[in-house]
């Protein structure tokens, strides 16, 4: 129908009975969060991933290294586990791009990624030559840590009461 043209909102309809319009942009379904159940399931998701590569790291390298590994398997054993700590981040990061995405702000996770890669690079040059393989890894999470911690900034910024249960569509 037309509503659903109006400024580019593809589900636009009285939401809740209240005449608020709610929309696939981060808004809220009547008192519910959008973005909080589905962090959750990506939290669980993501250290659910997480325990699987830190348990099974050597079962699974062994099937993409070599046979034996060889001289590789200790420092991919390493490499695996320390960025399998980080992985939930990464999760909850994907979540936050979506949401800023979603709501057509794509500056945002567009500025988060180009700074978290920065980061990583600049922190694997520095740091790879004296600590090895784990530096990219430490690097890796440090930079999802940061990046997470940025998009959270912004995301509660942008709601009501400020808690990152209360998104609101922009208005």
């Amino acid at each position: 129908p037309a509503a659903a043209q109006h400024r580019g909102r593809s589900d636009c309809r009285p939401g809740g009975g209240r005449g608020r319009l709610r929309s696939n942009r981060g808004g809220r379904l009547g008192d519910e969060s959008v973005l909080v159940p589905h962090q959750r399931r990506l939290s669980a998701f993501g250290l659910s991933v997480s325990l699987v590569l830190i348990l099974g790291a050597r079962p699974l390298l062994a099937l993409v290294l070599p046979r034996g590994g060889g001289e590789s398997l200790e420092p991919a054993l390493g490499y695996l586990r320390l960025v399998a700590c980080f992985y939930v981040l990464n999760f909850l990061g994907s979540g936050l791009a979506g949401y800023f995405q979603g709501r057509g702000r794509v500056n945002i996770p567009v500025i988060g990624a180009a700074g978290h890669i920065s980061f990583r690079v600049v922190c694997s040059w520095l740091l790879a030559p004296r600590v090895g393989l784990p530096a990219v890894a430490l690097a890796t999470g440090l930079g999802w840590l940061g990046v997470v911690a940025f998009w959270s900034f912004l995301a509660r910024r942008e709601g009501r009461n400020g808690s990152i249960s209360s998104f609101q569509a922009a208005r």
